[in-house]
């Protein structure tokens, strides 16, 4: 007799599995990256440790400010719903969408269903959160102690933050998914109709005189800036909310580093701020790169057709594209504290920055494999370049 499996249940072993395929693919570069940097270390442990450790600091520096500290739990609990929201591929799939819309499962089944998955997607994170505060428990330094019990607080409310921002991003998926039309609805009834300027006339307009053509068919002749209509009101708007909270995201990574880590004590914070935000900005590129090709591809193969400049397209997206990692790049190369670096590899690894994104953009690679190696040799590097900077 075959087991009875709930909704949840399934989205569970979907979403590991998805993960499964992930970790074969990626997981390699990810342990070889990870072992790269730490070469440099005593001890490897005490590395991830240390990391852990920075990864709380700024929830703890603002343990003794009550709204400081308000701020800084909203903020790491956003940080987990980013994370979620850039694991997207491996939590929903729009097909999820139909099955719901198709079955009778209620809400409290879908809410249930969404917190699981939400939880198996922060485990690393509440793994990394869970080990910094035993770093810092074990620690138990003197400015902490008068704190102790408003920064224990903080930890479980950025837990617990960061797992209701993740539910509700899955759930702004679910809203955004297309909902299956109702055989014989009014909708499927307007769907199946014929448009207008496809084989019949313009509808006609109260007074009986045909209808102005449909404004799809009128075409103008486009200006510059018209294309980033598509990324605030068109078809493109996922692209451009992608670009803002990867550009945000990367700007708060430099502005907590620059700002907290002289503070933190840690040896070679450096190290870790221009690794994190090298891996950060690669996979900022690469998900704005892959949303930008599917919103923007159908535009730019029509271009054969029609009086646009296919090249100035497939530039302005691959601009796009970038803009997301050069401008946090930039405000980066500023905070870097350059007196005690070493001048060429830092110039070697925003280079490198530089050079890994714009790849990913031109060339993309249709295989999978080809594009996991390729990345995970980009992401090497850079991590190499990043724990080398500080002499």
């Amino acid at each position: 007799m075959l087991p009875t499996l709930g909704y949840a249940s399934l989205r569970l072993r979907w979403c590991r599995a998805a993960l499964r395929a992930f970790m074969a693919r990626w997981g390699v570069y990810g342990a070889v990256a990870a072992a790269l940097f730490g070469a440099g270390s005593d001890s490897p442990v005490a590395s991830v440790a240390g990391a852990a450790a920075w990864a709380l600091l700024p929830l703890l520096r603002a343990a003794s400010q009550p709204w400081a500290l308000i701020g800084m739990v909203l903020l790491q609990s956003a940080l987990g719903g980013l994370l979620v929201w850039a694991m997207r591929p491996l939590l929903w799939n729009a097909r999820w969408r139909s099955t719901e819309c198709a079955l009778p499962i209620g809400r409290w089944q879908l809410r249930r269903a969404d917190a699981a998955v939400v939880a198996l997607g922060l485990l690393p994170l509440a793994a990394l959160y869970t080990l910094g505060a035993a770093v810092w428990w074990a620690q138990h330094p003197a400015w902490l102690q008068p704190w102790a019990w408003q920064a224990g607080a903080a930890w479980l409310l950025v837990l617990l933050g960061s797992w209701l921002a993740g539910i509700a991003v899955l759930q702004g998926w679910r809203l955004s998914s297309p909902r299956p039309l109702r055989p014989g609805g009014p909708w499927a009834a307007a769907a199946a109709a014929p448009a207008a300027g496809q084989g019949g006339a313009a509808p006609a307009n109260a007074a009986g005189q045909p209808g102005r053509p449909s404004a799809a068919l009128v075409l103008r002749r486009p200006q510059a800036w018209w294309w980033a209509l598509a990324l605030w009101r068109g078809p493109a708007r996922r692209t451009g909310v992608a670009a803002l909270l990867g550009g945000l995201g990367l700007a708060g990574w430099v502005v907590a580093g620059a700002v907290w880590g002289p503070r933190s004590g840690l040896a070679a914070w450096q190290g870790w701020w221009l690794a994190g935000f090298a891996a950060l900005g690669l996979i900022v590129t690469t998900r704005v790169n892959l949303l930008s090709r599917a919103d923007f591809q159908a535009l730019i193969d029509a271009c054969a057709a029609l009086p646009l400049s296919r090249p100035a397209w497939a530039a302005r997206r691959a601009a796009w594209a970038l803009l997301p990692l050069v401008l946090p790049l930039a405000l980066l190369a500023a905070s870097m504290p350059w007196p005690e670096l070493r001048a060429p590899v830092a110039g070697a690894y925003l280079a490198a920055n530089v050079a890994a994104s714009a790849w990913e953009v031109a060339w993309p690679g249709s295989d999978p494999a080809a594009r996991a190696s390729r990345w995970g040799v980009w992401l090497v590097l850079l991590l190499a370049l990043a724990s080398a900077v500080m002499p």
